[in-house]
């Protein structure tokens, strides 16, 4: 069994854009499809036993280490949008915090007081 390292790896080396990959199933279904899909074209393709179109030809060799580039740009920019989404996750639970102290400290204030001291206490502040 693969780990995701392992399948983003094979997939980068395919030219598959694993940007929207985010559980290791989205990487498994789209390594079974891109590997379904290259069984389909040596199948229907004239002269399966030829030299292959992209060993002979250094544009698509190009070609795929452009994607592979583009891939992997991809998965940093996937990284650091999940990253800020964690903060921004981070500072909401945080302000919720805060709001729930405010909401005790007010209501705190806002109660009258039981006794004459602390009637007094309410008075000064």
């Amino acid at each position: 069994d693969m780990n995701v390292k392992e399948l983003r790896e094979e997939l980068r080396a395919l030219g598959v854009n694993t940007a929207d990959c985010i559980e290791k199933q989205d990487f498994i279904a789209k390594l079974a499809a891109s590997r379904e899909a290259s069984k389909q074209r040596a199948d229907s393709a004239p002269g399966a036993n030829a030299v292959p179109f992209a060993d002979s030809n250094p544009l698509f060799s190009f070609a795929s280490q452009l994607q592979s580039a583009v891939n992997q740009v991809g998965d940093s920019f996937q990284s650091m949008a999940n990253s800020i989404t964690g903060r921004f996750d981070s500072l909401d639970q945080r302000l919720d915090s805060i709001e729930g102290q405010r909401r005790r400290l007010q209501d705190k204030l806002g109660a009258p007081s039981s006794t004459p001291l602390g009637r007094l206490n309410q008075l000064k502040a």
